[in-house]
This record gives structure tokens, sequence and C-alpha cells, in this order.
């Protein structure tokens, strides 16, 4: 007793500090949704790590952390828990949606009280424990780029602070959630959505204010807002982002639009194996895609991680309950295993379609 007593007094005198923990969670089940509710009452930071499983990065990043931990359990200057999501599944694109980035590994950090305090993109692991430093010494991050914030050219992103690009952020990430938690927002997170889009209008914010109003009865409000949506350029990166709320922008914006009468792409292989062969053959493979809708199919593109595989697709329309074949030539040019992907973008209310490529090259 005389020993604790000591100890404790020691304590009391010296100020001892508790030890810290890092947690980590990679299994990659759980949706933002209910990592966020249950963080709620943890009183620690939590540390959302977005992945992909194309992202062979993300593998290695979540390999070196548990090393780190492994040494060093502490590994952070606060209590907090790293739990990685995959954005592929469904309820986990709206971390990037918000940032408006398709880049994976994405960190968002967020203090006990359920604010954000920073965001990484990308890096590596000491980054993120730089980073986690830095926030506990109480000071935001977001991850310095030579693109302007949220990857949109206007001068005013580019002037923004890092303080004013967290609370950006923050603002969003508060009205979303909220959003997809009671299925509205009210009049305080409409406040932050309009002075969102007064510091910078894009896709999220303007389709969220749009809902939202419309949701409230405001429908003329809403039609404007969706009727300069639809004016904007809606490029690549949005459609990998934003398709799926592109039906709703039209039927706010016309409510005579027919949401059932449309173009749907499926495939049954999402997965394909070019097996086993030699250096420097060719390869050549069919990728059947159906036009499961009610509409005229168009394939607008089909973007390649890598140059080494040529595709060539259907040019005209596919029509309803058509299939058509997308074709992959792959150049075998390096030895063991590949893995590559296809984007196939097309006027399809769903997220670009994601075509997996497979195989092993072998000298003979």
């Amino acid at each position: 007793m005389r020993i604790v007593a000591a100890l404790a007094f020691l304590c009391l005198m010296v100020g001892c500090k508790p030890a810290m923990e890092t947690k980590l969670n990679f299994s990659d089940v759980n949706t933002i949704d209910e990592i966020l509710f249950e963080a709620k009452s943890s009183q620690q930071y939590t540390v959302l790590m977005v992945t992909n499983k194309t992202c062979d990065v993300c593998f290695y990043y979540k390999r070196t952390l548990t090393h780190m931990v492994k040494t060093k359990p502490d590994l952070f200057p606060v209590n907090a828990t790293v739990t990685s999501v995959d954005a592929r599944m469904d309820g986990n694109m709206w971390v990037n949606q918000i940032v408006r980035e398709y880049a994976f590994p994405l960190f968002l950090i967020i203090d006990p009280s359920g604010n954000v305090r920073g965001v990484l993109k990308g890096g590596s692991a000491k980054d993120l424990v730089n980073v986690m430093s830095k926030i506990a010494a109480g000071s935001m991050y977001f991850s310095e780029s030579k693109r302007p914030f949220l990857n949109i050219g206007k001068d005013t992103s580019q002037q923004l602070s890092t303080a004013s690009k967290v609370a950006f952020v923050n603002d969003l990430f508060h009205v979303l959630s909220d959003f997809r938690t009671h299925g509205k927002v009210d009049s305080n997170e409409n406040d932050r959505l309009v002075k969102s889009i007064q510091q910078q209008p894009y896709f999220l914010n303007k389709y969220l204010l749009s809902k939202s109003l419309y949701s409230s009865g405001l429908t003329d409000s809403a039609k404007a807002i969706s009727n300069s949506i639809m004016k904007e350029n809606f490029g690549e990166l949005d459609a990998m982002l934003y398709q799926p709320y592109m039906t709703e922008v039209r039927f706010m914006a016309d409510n005579s639009f027919d949401t059932t009468r449309q173009p749907l792409l499926v495939t049954a292989q999402t997965d394909m194996n070019f097996g086993n062969d030699v250096v420097n053959a060719r390869k050549k493979l069919e990728v059947p895609v159906k036009n499961a809708g009610t509409e005229p199919l168009k394939i607008e593109n089909v973007r390649v991680s890598c140059e080494c595989l040529k595709v060539d697709w259907p040019k005209e329309p596919i029509a309803a309950g058509a299939t058509k074949n997308i074709i992959v030539e792959y150049e075998l040019k390096r030895t063991g295993p590949f893995s590559q992907h296809l984007f196939v973008f097309s006027n399809s209310p769903t997220l670009p379609l994601l075509i997996n490529i497979n195989g092993n090259v072998t000298l003979h």
C-alpha cells in the first residue's frame, strides 16, 4: 500500500501521463455510418482509412501500420482507432464525395467531439503519424497539393487556408452524416450548405441543398439549383463519385422525367483472368456487357489503368436487352502476376463499371 501511495504521490507531483493506445481495424467489413455510430461513445480519435480493393498501396500501408503498432502500441500521441473501409462497398463513397477525390488511401481524422480535424491523401504510414502529432498539438491538417481545392480550378479555392479547407469539409461531413442518418437536414444544416456553396460551389453541396429544399416542399428553388447542376460540365471524376445522384437531379429539374425509363449497364464478369502466358505474348479477351435497362445504352469511354491494356468498345448505342462485347488486349512484357483495371463510363445511372484484369507472366 505504501508503494502504491508513493507512486500516486509521485505521479501527482511530476504529472504522469496515461498511456496512449493506437488500435487498428483493417477488416473492411463496416460501413462509415456504422463506424461513426460506434465512435460517438468512444471518446477517442477516429481515423477513417478509405481504401479500394484495387489499391496496392493501401495493402502496404496497412502492413506498415500493423508492424509499427506492434512495436509501439502508443504510436499516436492520442488514443485513436484507425479503421479501414472499402469505398466500393455500398455507402462508403461519401468521404470521397465530400473532398471530390477518387484516390486511395484517403484518411479522414475525426476528434472525440465528432469534428473533422484533418484530411490526408495518400502519403506513407509515417506521414499519418506526423499528421496525428500535429493534430494532437492543436493544429488542423489538409494534404498539400499542386491541384486546387476540390480539384476545381477557381482562384477562390486556391486561396483557402488549411483551417478553411478543414472547416469546409467538416461542415459537409456533418450535413451528409445527418442526412444519411435522418433522411433530411434541419435549418442549421441548410445554413451550412448555403455557406459552403458561397465558399466553393460544386456538385455535392448544390445537390444536397437542392434535395433538402425539395423535401421541404420548396420545389421551385430545388428545380432552379438542379437545372444549374445540369448545365455544368459533368466530367469523368464527377461520374466516378456522383453518377447515382444524377437521376434525382434530373427529376428535381423536371418532375416529368421518368426515372424508370433509363439504360442500365451490367456484366456478369467483373473479374477477368488472362491465365498464364510467356513474356511478349499478346492475349485478348471479350468482356460481355448488357443493357438491362429500357433505353439505349451509350458507352462513352473506357479508361485503363495501364498503357499495356488496349481496349475497343461498341461505339453505337446498345439496345435495351442487348449484349455487346468490350475487347481487351494485353501485351505481356513483365514476368510475374499482374492486376489491372478498366473503368467503363456510360449513360447508365450507376457508378462507372469496374472490371479487374488479372493473370500471370512467365519466361517460358
